[in-house]
């Protein structure tokens, strides 16, 4: 459902299943093709920050450029694999918004990755609504 065009889902909230790291694995690479998704939460879902499933996370958040939000509290993810993402990841990939962490990750690198991903936040103010072009003559 998330990868056909016409798919409207912008959500997708698979929190507390325990997918562990063979399931969560397919799971990164239908977000990576999914169309309209928005924001993906895999909380607390029983997965590691093996190289096989960082791999996976990688090309899901390059691949697919309308994902901007995840969320991926309660999963064992170490500092030295956010400090990559901040380093290899995020700066190519502008659109990535917002990525939440457990406490378990230290407040230095917690602080480095609200950084990164700081500029990659929408502007406030306009909004998209400037003013519109003048009456037709």
């Amino acid at each position: 459902m998330l990868i056909y065009q016409g798919s409207q889902i912008e959500l997708i909230n698979l929190s507390g299943n325990q997918f562990k790291n063979e399931g969560v694995m397919p799971i990164f690479r239908g977000l990576a093709a999914a169309k309209s998704l928005l924001k993906a939460q895999l909380c607390d879902c029983g997965w590691e920050d093996t190289q096989e499933v960082v791999q996976a996370m990688k090309i899901a958040f390059s691949s697919n450029k309308k994902l901007v939000r995840y969320d991926f509290r309660f999963n064992l993810i170490s500092d030295e694999v956010i400090s990559s993402l901040i380093t290899d990841l995020i700066p190519n990939n502008p659109h990535i918004q917002d990525i939440e962490l457990s406490c378990i990750i230290s407040d230095e690198t917690r602080a480095e990755l609200a950084a990164a991903l700081a500029g990659n936040k929408p502007k406030k103010g306009k909004g998209g609504k400037g003013k519109g072009k003048g009456k037709k003559k």
